[in-house]
């Protein structure tokens, strides 16, 4: 799994060539496993802030102040990998469904939001036999469109 997350990284703007259905899907797990586990680092370190007695007559305001510059903080780091994920999650997704055997062009479906359910059929597709050259005249007659 780690080794297909590691793959996902290093391939970052490569949209040719092709990834299969397993390293897809885990490297999407393991993409998930990240995000988890920056969502339940942040929730720990929101308790371990939390004190276990009501301070606000000791301290008005403190507690309300620094749960929320945890939430900042967290909002920030999540919407940070987020966008650092966005190019490689779309370069993978590519490659899989040009080893699926269909044009990365089908991606533009997810803009119409009741048919990017396709795409993730596309994304259940085992790998076809297609032309090495992508774009070669007989890449592009294979694969239509």
């Amino acid at each position: 799994m780690w080794r297909a997350y590691a793959q996902f990284w290093k391939r970052y703007f490569q949209f040719g060539g092709t990834t299969s259905r397993s390293e897809y899907w885990l490297a999407y797990l393991a993409d998930f496993l990240v995000v988890l586990f920056i969502g339940l680092l942040f929730a720990l370190i929101t308790i371990l802030v939390m004190p276990p007695w009501d301070s606000s007559a000791y301290y008005p305001g403190a507690t309300e102040a620094m749960m929320q510059r945890v939430f900042d903080v967290s909002i920030f780091v999540e919407s940070a990998y987020f966008i650092l994920t966005f190019i490689p999650n779309i370069s993978i997704t590519a490659r899989h469904i040009l080893d699926a055997g269909h044009t990365p062009w089908w991606m533009l479906i997810v803009l119409l939001p009741p048919a990017g359910i396709l795409i993730f059929i596309f994304t259940l597709q085992p790998s076809k036999a297609h032309p090495k050259d992508w774009f070669s005249p007989t890449a592009i007659k294979y694969f239509g469109s």
